[in-house]
């Protein structure tokens, strides 16, 4: 009998574990074949690794709606979501779930319920609301008689239009951290810079526009483009006046803290007094950027009747926000765009229905701290001989930096979240209204980071805007020194709890190393633990070595050096942490992999590159504003620089994947 007990126990004990060796096998040869399926194995390595890793990706995924890894991942996580949202939604106690969820099903329900889009209705909505006066679509001399008796005012619409999240025309205008107090926040004002500074309408945008607008007289439509692309070169010409002191010499735009006060710019007060929909503090502490644009910027307005400017700003609108919507209304476009939208509440019930991913939080943050500590080493080894004052700094930011997975305020999370939409009204059959209140919600929930200190611990979150919001790519916080992790970024092929260790670290591992890297690249240098712009940034850059190999690869890729910091050091660190990880014993990663006849090195090399392998960019223009570059120069550049890569492959000395000289800033 007790015999029979005890083989029950061990069997008990036993049977799980087997379970899951099983299910980890079956795991990690589902990741090895779809590995093989991406590969093109005719191609040659040590010439072009990306065609040799990623080669068949693009057949492999020739009908999908997405383009690369993480859009095949968030493809998925949609999915998920959708099946999610239906199932709650027919439930019989709605009324007892979180007001924020409910808020959340009804805007889903409201994007559904739109069968014809009809942006006419967004500016009834603000007609009604905010009692802006719109002129016609097309200029004519009743529209002009009404004009001189409506008093269009282009400020006070630019202003009103801010506030519904439209910014980058005229005035960029954002809520930053201040310089020297990276918890206290500030206003800036800018010429617009974002994506290479001021953007035209495109002519399929003004077209599509004044498709839904009903606008059919062609030439009437064309002298408007006329009129409209005459003043948008006007506005584009602006983007090279360069920021000066008064004195004419070019000043460093960002130091420049002020108050409305010592301005003197009323457009900009009153501006501000709009959008903020309360007077102005004169002596509140904002940042200007660049005066001389904006006393240019008037310049070029006054020539202009303010209904000509108001019908600019009318249309610049309306393009705004068909971008920002939902591509469709069907499941997975509202599903999309209500992730965009409602980040937080919508990551809550990710969490909450997925409650095996918080057992995995401990596993990512021992992975986090794995490679802190590589990096702690490689600052130890100080190949760049600094002196014990800059390595304390860089340690002290080691030491401080942390990880946030899931990008959700604690404890009492949902206590919190319900705080933040509690001020929202949403309606389940008004989508238009809907989608102009959470873009207002957004826009105030940023100002009102004005009047308190940003939290240090796990209460604080990061605000999304509805790009990051509906995106799972990871990314680094600089000013807070974080680094977020989406919960919907643990998926295959980038994780899985039962994958090898090899895939987790040439995968998820290069991802985290990447966003460290940005607390230590060319920018990241200029900020402490406390993301304060002070410390040793001069002395680290005049660094002879330092300078030297930060030279090098801004020779090579003078846009976006600090994404190939990130990708060269990032991937350089996760390969060393996996095979050099295990200090008791250096080779054990090393050993053959019992699932697959590949070397660990082949596989690592394999799994990183095709976190980016994709579909080709779709424009010049997508690629010339991807702050990351190509995918495939990505991998080409992060390999290249990586001499361990040329010895795995073999490859000759001065080929394309093996140069002679390595650009890496973190040895």
């Amino acid at each position: 009998m007790r015999a029979g007990l005890i083989v029950f126990l061990l069997l008990h004990l036993i049977l799980p574990l087997l379970s899951y060796a099983d299910a980890a096998r079956s795991m990690n040869r589902q990741q090895l074949k779809t590995i093989e399926r991406y590969m093109d194995p005719s191609a040659d390595p040590c010439d072009d690794y990306y065609q040799y890793a990623c080669g068949n990706w693009q057949h492999v995924h020739a009908d999908a709606e997405y383009y690369e890894t993480i859009g095949l991942i968030d493809y998925k996580v949609d999915q998920e979501y959708a099946l999610l949202l239906n199932s709650i939604r027919r439930r019989r106690r709605l009324r007892q779930e979180h007001a924020f969820v409910r808020k959340l099903l009804d805007y889903y329900k409201s994007c559904l319920t739109v069968y014809e889009y009809t942006p006419q209705l967004y500016l009834d909505w603000l007609q009604e609301h905010e009692h802006l006066a719109w002129p016609t679509v097309l200029p004519s001399r009743s529209a002009k008689r009404r004009g001189k008796i409506l008093r269009y005012d282009w400020l006070h619409m630019l202003a009103v239009l801010r506030k519904y999240g439209m910014n980058s025309v005229f005035i960029e205008e954002t809520v930053i951290q201040r310089r020297d107090y990276a918890r206290a926040s500030a206003i800036d004002l800018d010429k617009p810079v974002l994506n290479g500074g001021f953007q035209p309408m495109p002519h399929k945008g003004f077209l599509l526009i004044m498709e839904y607008l009903g606008v059919t007289n062609e030439e009437r439509k064309n002298k408007l483009w006329d009129d409209l692309h005459e003043f948008e070169t006007k506005l584009k010409s602006l983007d090279f006046v360069e920021d000066t002191t008064e004195e004419g010499q070019e000043s460093a735009a960002a130091q420049r803290e002020t108050t409305l006060a010592e301005l003197n710019m009323p457009f900009l007060t009153r501006y501000l007094d709009i959008l903020l929909e309360k007077p102005v503090d004169p002596y509140m502490k904002l940042t200007i950027q660049n005066l001389p644009y904006m006393r240019l910027l008037l310049t070029v307005l006054d020539e202009y009747e303010p209904e000509f400017i108001c019908r600019y700003l009318m249309l610049r609108f309306l393009w705004y926000l068909n971008i920002d919507g939902p591509r469709n209304f069907l499941k997975g476009d509202c599903v999309s765009h209500t992730r965009s939208m409602m980040p937080l509440a919508m990551t809550w019930l990710y969490e909450r229905h997925n409650p095996e991913l918080i057992d995995e939080k401990s596993h990512i943050e021992a992975l986090f701290q794995k490679l802190l500590q590589h990096f702690t080493q490689t600052l130890h080894s100080n190949a760049n001989r600094f002196d014990g004052h800059i390595l304390r700094f860089l340690q002290d930011k080691i030491d401080t930096m942390r990880i946030k997975v899931g990008n959700l305020p604690r404890p009492a999370t949902s206590r919190l979240v319900e705080e933040f939409y509690a001020d929202l009204q949403i309606e389940a059959n008004d989508f238009y209204g809907n989608h102009l209140r959470l873009l207002q919600h957004y826009t105030r929930a940023k100002h009102n980071r004005l009047n308190v200190l940003l939290a240090q611990d796990d209460s604080f979150f990061h605000l999304e805007d509805p790009e990051t919001g509906a995106s799972s790519s990871p990314y680094y916080l600089l000013r807070s020194n974080v680094v977020i992790v989406p919960l919907t970024l643990l998926h295959t092929p980038i994780y899985h709890p039962q994958m090898h260790e090899i895939f987790k670290y040439s995968s998820l591992g290069f991802l985290l190393s990447h966003e460290i890297t940005h607390g230590f690249d060319d920018s990241g240098v200029e900020f402490d633990k406390r993301g304060n712009m002070r410390g040793p940034s001069d002395r680290i850059k005049s660094n002879h070595r330092f300078d030297l190999n930060l030279s090098c690869l801004r020779l090579r890729n003078p846009q976006i050096v600090d994404e190939k910091i990130a990708d060269v050091s990032g991937l350089r660190w996760a390969y060393e942490a996996y095979f050099q990880g295990n200090q008791s014993n250096p080779n054990a990663n090393a050993r053959p992999l019992h699932f697959t006849s590949l070397s660990p090195e082949h596989v690592f090399f394999l799994n990183f590159a095709q976190f980016f392998c994709g579909s080709p960019v779709t424009s010049s223009r997508d690629l010339e504003f991807s702050e990351h570059g190509s995918d495939k120069e990505r991998v080409l550049d992060a390999l290249a620089n990586f001499a361990e890569f040329g010895r795995v492959y073999d490859c000759q000395v001065g080929s394309r994947m093996h140069p002679p000289r390595k650009c890496q800033l973190w040895r």
